[in-house]
This record gives C-alpha cells, sequence and structure tokens, in this order.
C-alpha cells in the first residue's frame, strides 16, 4: 500500500491511496466514526497519469471531485461570496474618479484587508484544526517507517512532514512579490504570468520534489512547527489513528 496523501479538517482526518479514501470524525459526543470510500473514476485516473499537465487545474478539479455534497455546497457558497466582494470592488472601481484614484482606492482596500485575513485565518486553523493536522502527520510517519505496524507507535512519531502542502510557502510568497512588483510592467499579461509560475511550481514539486529543496523544506518545518501544527490531544490523536486503520484494513493489511 502506497499513501498517496491525507489531511486534516475540523474533527477530522483523511488519508488516500490510489484505490481508497479513509476518513475519521470526531462527533460532538466524543465518538469517532470513520468510513471508507473507494476512489472515483477521475481520481484513480490522474493517479495513473501524474505527468498530465496542467497541474494546477487538475488539482482543483481533484479536489473538488472528492468533496461531498454538503462541502460542495459550502465551496459554492465560499466562491459565490469571494465573486460577490471582486464584483462590488470593481464597481466603485468603475465608480470614482480618474485612474490614479481607481488604483490608489483598489490598492488602499487590498492592503487593509489582506493582514486581517492572514491573522484571522491562522488564529482560526491554530484553533480548530492544528491538532488533527498534527495527529494526521503522526499517523502517516508512523505508517512510513514501521508499516503495518503503525498504529502502535502513531504517539511517537513526528508531527513534522516532509511532505505537507507547507513546502509550497516559500515558492508562493516569492512569486506574490515578484508579481507585486511587476505590476506595472505586466499590465494584462498578469493573470497568465501567474498561472504559468503555479504551474512551474507544481511541475518542480512532481518532477523532483520541493522538499528537497532547503529553504522550501525550511520554510516549511517552520511552518508546520510553530503555525500550523500543534501536539494533539488524546483524542485528536485517536482520530489520525483510526483513519490510519481504516485504510490499513480496507487494504488488507491488518
Amino acid at each position: 500500500m502506497r499513501i498517496l496523501g491525507g489531511g486534516a479538517l475540523r474533527k477530522s482526518v483523511f488519508f488516500y491511496t490510489s484505490e481508497f479514501t479513509a476518513t475519521a470524525r470526531l462527533k460532538r459526543d466524543g465518538i469517532i466514526e470513520s468510513d471508507v470510500q473507494p476512489r472515483n473514476a477521475l481520481q484513480r485516473f490522474f493517479a495513473k497519469l501524474p505527468y498530465l499537465p496542467p497541474k494546477s487545474i487538475i488539482f482543483t478539479l481533484l479536489l473538488i471531485s472528492g468533496m461531498k455534497r454538503r462541502a460542495k455546497i459550502r465551496f459554492a457558497l465560499i466562491f459565490a461570496g469571494v465573486a460577490f466582494v471582486v464584483i462590488m470592488l470593481l464597481e466603485q472601481y468603475i465608480a470614482s474618479g480618474n485612474e490614479k484614484e481607481k488604483v490608489e482606492m483598489i490598492d488602499r482596500t487590498l492592503a487593509a484587508s489582506r493582514p486581517l485575513i492572514v491573522i484571522g485565518a491562522l488564529i482560526l486553523y491554530r484553533t480548530l484544526v492544528a491538532g488533527f493536522h498534527a495527529a494526521e502527520h503522526m499517523a502517516i510517519n508512523a505508517y512510513r517507517r514501521f508499516g503495518r505496524e503503525a498504529l502502535d507507535h502513531v504517539a511517537e512519531a513526528s508531527r513534522i512532514d516532509k511532505h505537507c502542502m507547507g513546502r509550497f510557502i516559500a515558492p508562493a510568497i516569492t512569486i506574490g512579490i515578484a508579481l507585486f512588483l511587476a505590476r506595472p510592467w505586466l499590465g494584462r499579461a498578469l493573470p497568465y504570468v501567474s498561472f504559468a509560475l503555479a504551474e512551474s511550481v507544481f511541475w518542480i514539486d512532481t518532477l523532483i520534489g520541493l522538499e528537497r529543496i532547503r529553504i522550501t523544506r525550511a520554510a516549511s518545518v517552520f511552518l508546520q512547527r510553530y503555525l500550523t501544527t500543534r501536539p494533539p490531544t488524546k483524542l485528536e490523536l485517536a482520530v489520525g489513528r483510526e483513519a490510519l486503520r481504516r485504510l490499513l484494513e480496507a487494504h488488507g493489511e491488518i
């Protein structure tokens, strides 16, 4: 069995292979429920052909296709909310005075909102998800080291995982700064350049592995150690262990 990846959400942990996705959830009464679902045809297809372009669009398709109906509704509502905010900003942009005033107004709005959004998101993540994120890492690290005996070693495994999505943070910050500085020269080409740069990061990760690059690995470790994970509680750890147990069970390893 080869675990392709995993993740943590509020009160839940999941792992997936090319065949199954195993999820464990902590209910309000403290009971842990779990289930195993076969991967859908789209997920199995792309798992067998990891070098198909464009990577960023495929990643989004897989993310949405793997969601349950309720999660897809939430995703649609969030997308609609973001679109509404963008439309409102554009309306103000069009209604405002000269070009200089328009640009200054949008820059002020974005400059004021970005720090608040980032800080609020980090606080919520640290409070609601970080412990489950750590449990996910500990379970998958235990499996990589001990195989089918991993269930007995989850509690002693590391919560730092070199394959965590945090490995994208250094490239994302670098690209963001570069695009911000290059805005005056890029003009209408900005969205296309942004897409090309995002694609290049995905391809570097696919062909080389961002965890092999010192600066991206260091940024990921820092992020996990101080922001995106924390020592899990016994219940959070139990959720990660249960998700791994169900995956091993589905593949006949226990």
